[in-house]
């Protein structure tokens, strides 16, 4: 019985542990260093795709929380983002969505590299274009 409960105190230390180093990570590695190793880690991508890619994430952003940790990025953030490239830049809903999709893709690949255990771009309320009426 002994025995039994060695191992079971093992497997519930190292689960701690991983668990730890993601805590960790997440709250040293930036939202950028991930995005920067998120395309790297982009394969079969045309260059016009790449090149639009890092201009979203070098113009639009990065510098809005790419230097924040990345398991520190809350909904918050996201939001105020949105919110500003809504309001303030008077982008359309389709480019916010299409900036709001590669942000989120990068949060999916953290979570995928044990960074961060959440996604907070996940379920978030984008702005909606007015539906035009179609004319037969």
């Amino acid at each position: 019985a002994q025995l039994v409960d060695t191992n079971h105190l093992i497997v519930r230390l190292h689960r701690l542990f991983v668990a730890f180093q993601r805590v960790v990570a997440g709250d040293t590695v930036t939202f950028q260093k991930v995005s920067e190793l998120f395309m790297q880690s982009r394969t079969g991508l045309k260059p016009a795709t790449i090149d639009h890619y890092r201009a979203f994430l070098d113009n639009s952003i990065n510098p809005f929380f790419g230097h924040v940790p990345i398991g520190r990025v809350k909904v918050k953030h996201l939001a105020d983002w949105i919110n500003h490239m809504s309001e303030d830049e008077e982008l359309s809903p389709k480019t916010v969505k299409n900036r709001h999709n590669l942000a989120s893709s990068v949060f999916t690949f953290a979570q995928s590299e044990g960074l961060i255990t959440r996604n907070p771009a996940k379920g978030m309320r984008l702005p909606r274009g007015e539906k035009k009426e179609m004319v037969f």
